[in-house]
């Protein structure tokens, strides 16, 4: 399927179509489908038993009961066979195991988030897929609550009865809560409603394999165990936000600094503490007024095509590719060696024999492995002297990698 398409096959014909303009991000929904559709990614063998699942290697694995975790595992080298025992035994007890980040991903799941990643218009790497697998009638299900990320959720095997709310009083929440407990004070001054006194009215269904649920970033969920086991997905989106990005590009900036690099301590002079805030005032403004989305590009928030330069090779620069990743640059008689990252050589050897007259944008460079290899070595043969960097006009748009 192409990344278009990705979201009818997810929600079906009414739904997928209007998902981006009607759903994301703040409106649950679902579609009761045929598992069908689907049966590449749900009928995959890892996924068709928590004794499967607990073969592959995955960041950890969690015991829940309720609101408490009764027993947390890290298994990104794999379990060993007495802990998953254990778990299985906490299983068949009633317990529900949380698989926290699956890793090696089968090529069929791992090609649906690419294709779920590329439909969003976010990175793959922002995306990550957990499993929870609980009996029939399994004991304490964790009560209405919300999660601070996005998440498509996939039944896999079993059926499993879904309480779904949105949350019109905090959105896009940060953090996690169950409902009834008390706000972090942290986070009160976010809320741009009263808190609910009574729970929201949800809307109950219950799933079978092959459905999917939206469940946005704040919306009350929570799942019942029905009278079957049960396994289901969850492709967890951790898409950004500027509040949650922006800390790192500050620092960044404000790194540049020695005033703002040095120690603070309370034996300071009023006269060096304030000339430090004067600093910190001044490159703050500036920071404010620089703002563009070249920065939010450089911090991943938005794709390459998304940049908003394009590029003309100079003339002057006499440019070789030697060996697999050794770029060899002669200009104004002197000349160096860099390394090219491995990933990348496919687009430096593009830009080397490209014709110097003609400019172009990062939307005509051939697909890479890695986007975050690109800037990197856009500004690698700009500092060489490569490069020059023009104001872009509209470029084509970036074709997706393989």
């Amino acid at each position: 399927m192409s990344h278009p398409d990705v979201l009818s096959v997810l929600f079906g014909p009414e739904i997928g179509p209007r998902f981006l303009s009607e759903h994301w991000p703040l409106e649950p929904c679902w579609y009761l489908g045929p598992a069908s559709r689907l049966a590449d990614v749900i009928g995959l063998p890892c996924l068709q038993s928590p004794a499967a699942l607990l073969e592959l290697p995955v960041s950890r694995v969690t015991v829940q009961a309720n609101t408490k975790v009764l027993k947390s595992l890290y298994g990104k080298e794999g379990l060993s066979g007495a802990e998953r025992a254990e778990l299985r035994a906490l299983y068949e007890a009633g317990f529900q195991l949380y698989f926290h980040e699956l890793e090696a991903l089968p090529e069929p799941l791992e090609h649906l988030l690419e294709q779920v990643a590329q439909a969003l218009g976010i990175s793959r790497g922002m995306l990550s897929v957990n499993a929870f697998a609980c009996i029939a009638g399994s004991k304490n299900p964790p009560p209405l609550h919300w999660d601070p990320s996005e998440s498509i959720l996939l039944q896999c095997v079993g059926s499993k009865r879904w309480k779904l709310a949105r949350n019109d009083f905090f959105p896009f929440p940060t953090f996690n809560h169950l409902f009834g407990s008390p706000v972090p004070s942290e986070h009160r001054d976010e809320l741009e409603a009263e808190y609910p006194s009574t729970p929201p009215r949800v809307e109950e269904l219950v799933v079978r394999p092959g459905a999917a649920i939206f469940v946005p970033r704040g919306a009350w969920h929570c799942a019942i165990a029905q009278e079957e086991p049960s396994l289901h997905l969850d492709i967890n989106i951790k898409a950004p936000s500027l509040s949650s990005e922006m800390g790192r590009w500050i620092h960044r900036r404000l790194r540049r600094h020695r005033a703002l690099r040095q120690p603070l301590t309370r034996n300071m002079a009023p006269a060096e503490l304030e000339e430090t805030l004067a600093v910190a005032r001044r490159t703050l403004q500036e920071m404010a007024e620089e703002l563009s989305v070249a920065d939010l590009v450089r911090l991943g928030i938005l794709g390459l095509q998304s940049w908003p330069y394009s590029y003309r090779r100079t003339r002057e620069a006499r440019v070789s590719l030697s060996g697999e990743r050794t770029l060899k640059v002669q200009l104004d008689g002197e000349s160096c060696e860099v390394k090219v990252p491995a990933r990348a050589r496919s687009v430096a050897k593009w830009i080397i024999e490209r014709d110097a007259a003609r400019p172009f944008g990062v939307g005509e460079l051939p697909p890479s492995e890695s986007e975050q290899e690109i800037l990197p070595l856009l500004d690698l043969l700009e500092d060489l002297g490569v490069l020059q960097r023009l104001k872009a006009k509209a470029s084509p748009r970036r074709r997706a990698s393989r």
